[in-house]
């Protein structure tokens, strides 16, 4: 959204995104929803990114002060610095002429014709780092031919683990996606206990992929190097 097209006074930081929803059920097509069922979407869309945004913080929060508690002023290795896309909501509405009690008289009223997620624009390569349903980096994924790519996955795996541990085994984000620097269209894992049957943080909250995550989850130099607690089952 370039800066021209905001009205005077108003300065536009970012380079933008529109996302609009829409019925999935016909792939060959993109119907689109009443205006309020894009909205009540995008409501639940915004709860996961707000979310998603707090357990990243908590994340690097916590990072920051294993490094300043430990004084440590060197590593082996980067921490990336990443974020998730600034967004929010917008709509278009328009005015109707609905009924009003049983005299027949009519009102006018304000009615959402169309809802969008505005994002910040990801300028690098768009790059599909975790999955939701299987947690690991990507099958033959090596630091060697995938570099960025590699170090930043296995970072964000690492930020599982951590996310996992600070909520006591409750959650964590997981279908990281993005660049190397924003990410985006993420996906908050919880205990199935209190998934409320896949409403909590939308249908990829998938309990299967909860469940396995101790088992699939491998730690890596970012896991070990901060001394992370296992999470594997232990053998009977």
């Amino acid at each position: 959204m370039p800066a021209a097209g905001l009205p005077e006074g108003h300065i536009c930081r970012y380079d933008l995104v529109a996302k609009r929803p829409y019925d999935s059920a016909f792939p060959n097509k993109t119907p689109r929803l009443s205006g309020s069922a894009e909205l009540e979407f995008l409501l639940k869309e915004g709860n996961i990114l707000m979310w998603a945004g707090a357990l990243l913080d908590a994340t690097y929060q916590w990072v920051d002060s294993q490094l300043s508690e430990n004084k440590v002023t060197t590593l082996p290795f980067a921490i990336p610095r990443l974020w998730f896309a600034k967004a929010a909501i917008a709509t278009s509405t328009a005015t109707i002429s609905k009924p009003s009690g049983s005299s027949g008289t009519r009102t006018m009223a304000s009615a959402v014709v169309s809802a969008y997620l505005l994002e910040e624009k990801i300028e690098g390569v768009f790059v599909k780092f975790l999955h939701n349903a299987q947690a690991g980096l990507p099958e033959k994924w090596t630091e060697e031919d995938h570099g960025d790519f590699y170090r930043t996955a296995e970072f964000l795996a690492f930020s599982q683990h951590v996310q996992y541990v600070l909520t006591g085994c409750l959650a964590y984000i997981s279908d990281y996606q993005g660049d190397c620097t924003i990410l985006m269209d993420l996906q908050i894992m919880t205990s199935p206990e209190y998934a409320f049957t896949g409403t909590l943080f939308g249908g990829g909250n998938l309990a299967e992929g909860f469940r396995a995550f101790p088992k699939q989850h491998l730690c890596n130099k970012y896991c070990i190097w901060f001394s992370l607690p296992s999470i594997s089952p232990t053998e009977e």
